[in-house]
C-alpha cells in the first residue's frame, strides 16, 4: 500500500537542520530494506533534510541512485515511485548469474589480453561486468563530481592495499593512511571516477567478486599522483557505514544534528553438530570477525544520542502497525540471503515493507523526545497498484491467509541459489549456452562412447590379427565406410532350374562370412552380408571350371547380390519358389539363388578370393536370434563375424555344432579364436577343418 504523501511544505516536526543517513551492507537484502526506510523518511518529511549519506556494499546501490535522482526521490509520490521502480527492476535482473554467464564467455578474450598485456583489463573481470550493469541500468556514465552537493554522498570501500577505509565522494577520493598515532585522511581530487566503478568497488563481496584494482587514469589523476590501489567491499572494514561520520566531523567540519542508521545486518547464526571443512571454516571465521566488528561499531556509536538505529532484526508489533508483515514472516525476512541474484516480488515486498515498518516504529519511539510527525496508513509496497494509494485495506503480507506458504518461500530465501538459475530465458546470453551444454552433456559423451566402442572394436580386430584371421581388413573397412552407399546390384537372370554345384577338384582354404546387422532398424530394415571364399584348383582338376554356390532365401525377404572379381565373369541366377529348398529351414516357400564364377582360366595351384556381397531386407518379426551355416565342402578355416546394432545389443550367446537329423545333443564349438564384445556389439569365431554337411550355429539373447 502507498500512504498519502505529507502536505506540501510539511516538515514533519523533526526540529533539526542537518541529518545524516548511513546505509549498511547486505547485498540486495540491504538495497531493498533501505528503500523502505528511505520511503518512510520521505513520508515523514525528513528525507529532504538529509545532508550527508554514507553507504556500504548493498547500501551503496541504493545510496548512489538516491543521490543521482534526489529531486525525484524528494518530489511527489509518483516521482518517488518511478525512481524506486528502477531499483526494484534492477533487483529482479538476476545480476550475479548474468555476470557469471558472461564471465565464462569472456575467457578466451581474457586469455588473449593476459598474454598480450599481462593483465586482462577490468572490463573483462567480474568487477568490470558488475560495473557495466550498474552503468547500464542505474547510473549511466555519471562521474563522482556530478553527484549533488546536498546530500553529500560517501561511497565507502575497503582499501585492501593499506588496510583502511576509503570514500568516493563529490570531491574525489578520501583515503585513510597509517601513521604513528591516529590514522590521517588524505583527500585526492579524483573527480572523474565513475559512480558505477565506485559502487562496484564498495559492493565487491569477497568470495564471488575479487578486489578491484583502480589506477590513476581511472579517477582522473596523473600516475605520479596516485599509485594503483586495490579495493573491496566496504563491509570488510565497517558494514554499517558509520565510520565515515567521524571523518565528516573531524576533517570537513560537518555538524550533524541526528544520524539515521539503516542496518540490514542479520543476527549471527549459531551452528551445532555440523562438520565444517577447510573452506567453510575460513568463511565461518570471516562471519565471526564481521559480527564482532559490527558489535563494536554498535557499542561505539550506540551511546551517541545523535544515532538512531533502524535494524532489520527488529520485530514490529502488529497491534501498533496492522500493515506490518505477519509476526511469523518477520524472522524469515531478516534471514533473506545477502546476494545479487534475482529477488522475487514476494522477497522485494517483504524487505521494502519491513524497512518502512521498522523505520516508522523507531520514529514513533522517538516522537515524544524529538517531536516527529510519523506517517500513517499502510506501509509502502512498490508492487501495490497506484489506485490503492492511501487505501485502508490490509497488506497481503499482514494477512493470516496464506501466511504459512509465504513463510516457507521466505525461509527458502535464506539460502544462496547457486545452481537455480544456470540458464534463464529472460537473459539472451543463455541462448549461447544451450548448444554449448548440448555439446558438453550430449555430443561429447556420445562421441566419447563412440570412440570407446571403436577402441574396443579395434582392440578385438588387433586380437584377430594376432590370431591370424585374414579378414581383419574387411572388418576395419566396414567400420570406416558404409558398403551399401552407391550400391549397384548384379544383374539377375530368372531361370527354371540351375545346375547342381560341384566342388570336386577345388580346395577351399578359407570361408569367411560377415553379417552386418548395424543398419537394421524398423525404419531401415537392411542387413548387409559379405562372404569371401578363398579357393584353388587341385592338381588333376577336370571340371568345367565354373564354381557355383547355392543360396536359399525365404519368399518374404528381398535380396540382391554384388560379386567380385569381375575377371571371373560372375553371374547371378534365381529359381523362384523352389520346392526342393531345405525344408527344415524354409519349408517349401523359398527362392533358390545361385551365384557362379568362371574359373576355367585360373591356373592349377593358384589361390583366388571370391567375394559375394548381399543386402537382405527383413521385417521386424523376421529378425532372428540365430545364425547358422552348413558348409557344402570341407573348409580349412571357417570364420563368422556378427556385427550388432547399437540399439539392439546381445546379452549372451552359444556356439553349437550338430549334424541335421542327428538325434544326439549338439556339441559346443571349439573355436580357433572367439571375440565377445563387452558392449554387446560383436560376436566373432573361427574354426579349423570345418566339416561338410555339419551345421555351425550361433544363438544369442537380446539385451532389450
Amino acid at each position: 500500500m502507498r500512504p498519502a504523501a505529507p502536505a506540501s511544505g510539511a516538515r514533519g516536526g523533526w526540529i533539526v537542520e542537518r541529518l545524516g543517513l548511513a546505509l549498511s551492507g547486505g547485498g540486495f537484502r540491504a538495497t531493498l530494506f533501505h528503500l523502505g526506510v528511505v520511503r518512510c523518511l520521505r513520508d515523514a518529511g525528513l528525507l529532504a533534510q538529509v545532508t550527508h549519506i554514507a553507504s556500504v556494499s548493498g547500501g551503496s546501490i541504493t545510496a548512489a541512485h538516491l543521490a543521482l535522482q534526489w529531486d525525484r526521490y524528494t518530489g511527489s509520490a509518483e516521482d518517488f515511485d518511478a525512481a524506486a521502480d528502477e531499483l526494484v527492476r534492477f533487483a529482479q535482473l538476476d545480476i550475479r548469474n548474468r555476470i557469471a554467464r558472461r564471465y565464462a564467455l569472456w575467457f578466451p578474450v581474457r586469455l588473449l589480453m593476459r598474454l598480450a598485456f599481462r593483465r586482462p583489463g577490468r572490463r573483462y573481470t567480474l568487477n568490470g561486468l558488475l560495473e557495466d550493469f550498474y552503468s547500464k541500468y542505474l547510473y549511466g556514465d555519471a562521474r563522482v563530481h556530478e553527484l549533488p552537493e546536498r546530500p553529500d554522498l560517501h561511497i565507502l570501500a575497503t582499501n585492501v592495499s593499506e588496510g583502511f577505509l576509503s570514500s568516493f565522494h563529490r570531491g574525489g577520493l578520501l583515503m585513510q593512511r597509517r601513521s604513528e598515532s591516529d590514522p590521517r585522511v588524505d583527500a585526492l581530487p579524483g573527480r572523474l571516477a565513475r559512480v558505477s566503478m565506485a559502487v562496484a568497488a564498495s559492493s565487491a563481496f569477497p568470495g564471488f567478486f575479487p578486489p578491484v584494482e583502480i589506477g590513476a587514469e581511472e579517477i582522473g589523476l596523473q600516475a605520479g599522483e596516485f599509485a594503483s590501489h586495490t579495493f573491496t567491499d566496504g563491509g570488510v572494514y565497517d558494514n554499517l557505514g558509520v565510520r565515515a561520520f567521524a571523518w565528516l566531523t573531524e576533517e570537513q567540519g560537518a555538524r550533524l544534528d541526528d544520524i539515521f542508521v539503516s542496518d540490514a545486518g542479520q543476527l549471527f547464526r549459531i551452528i551445532r553438530n555440523t562438520s565444517i571443512g577447510f573452506v567453510a571454516n575460513a568463511m565461518r571465521a570471516t562471519d565471526v570477525l564481521w559480527d564482532r566488528v559490527g558489535q563494536l561499531e554498535r557499542q561505539s556509536f550506540g551511546s551517541d544520542p545523535r544515532f538512531l538505529f533502524i535494524p532489520i532484526v527488529e520485530q514490529v508489533d502488529p497491534a501498533s502497525d496492522p500493515s506490518a508483515a505477519h509476526e511469523v514472516l518477520q524472522p524469515e525476512i531478516q534471514n533473506i540471503r545477502t546476494d545479487l541474484d534475482r529477488f522475487t516480488p514476494l522477497e522485494i515486498s517483504a524487505l521494502v515493507t519491513h524497512g518502512y515498518a521498522v523505520a516508522r516504529q523507531r520514529l514513533h519511539a522517538e516522537g515524544e523526545r524529538r517531536g516527529v510527525t510519523v506517517p500513517e496508513g499502510p506501509a509502502w509496497d512498490p508492487f501495490a497498484p497506484a489506485e490503492e494509494a492511501g487505501a485502508a485495506s490490509v497488506s497481503p503480507l499482514a494477512s493470516v491467509e496464506g501466511v504459512n506458504e509465504r513463510a516457507r518461500k521466505l525461509q527458502r530465501s535464506s539460502s544462496r541459489k547457486i545452481w537455480s538459475a544456470l540458464l534463464d530465458h529472460r537473459d539472451p546470453v543463455s541462448a549461447i549456452y544451450v548448444p554449448l551444454l548440448v555439446l558438453l552433456f550430449v555430443v561429447l559423451p556420445l562421441e566419447g562412447y563412440r570412440l570407446y566402442d571403436k577402441a574396443q572394436t579395434n582392440a578385438m580386430v588387433v586380437q584377430a590379427i594376432a590370431n591370424g584371421d585374414p579378414e581383419f581388413k574387411s572388418i576395419l573397412e566396414l567400420f570406416e565406410t558404409d558398403p551399401v552407399v552407391d550400391w549397384v546390384a548384379a544383374t539377375t537372370e530368372y531361370v527354371d532350374s540351375v545346375p547342381t554345384p560341384s566342388y570336386e577338384g577345388y580346395e577351399v582354404l578359407s570361408d569367411t562370412r560377415i553379417v552386418d546387422l548395424r543398419r537394421w532398424s524398423a525404419d531401415q530394415p537392411d542387413v548387409y552380408s559379405l562372404r569371401r571364399i578363398r579357393v584353388r584348383k587341385e592338381p588333376g582338376f577336370a571340371g568345367d571350371g565354373v564354381l557355383r554356390f547355392d543360396h536359399f532365401v525365404p519368399l518374404l525377404e528381398s535380396y540382391s547380390f554384388r560379386l567380385a572379381p569381375e575377371a571371373f565373369s560372375p553371374m547371378v541366377r534365381i529359381v523362384e519358389r523352389d520346392i526342393e529348398a531345405p525344408t527344415d529351414t524354409f519349408g517349401d516357400e523359398a527362392n533358390h539363388w545361385q551365384t557362379a564364377f568362371d574359373l576355367s582360366a585360373l591356373p592349377v595351384g593358384q589361390a583366388v578370393d571370391l567375394t559375394i556381397e548381399g543386402i537382405i531386407t527383413l521385417a521386424e518379426n523376421q529378425m532372428s536370434s540365430t545364425v547358422a551355416f552348413t558348409p557344402a565342402y570341407p573348409t580349412a578355416v571357417a570364420s563368422t563375424w556378427l556385427l550388432f546394432p547399437d540399439h539392439k545389443p546381445y546379452r549372451r550367446y552359444d556356439l553349437l555344432r550338430y549334424v541335421p537329423g542327428d538325434e544326439g545333443e549338439p556339441r559346443h564349438i571349439e573355436p580357433r579364436f572367439v571375440i565377445d564384445h563387452p558392449l554387446g556389439s560383436i560376436i566373432a569365431w573361427s574354426v579349423t577343418n570345418a566339416r561338410a554337411g555339419h551345421v555351425y550355429e550361433c544363438t544369442w539373447e537380446w539385451q532389450f
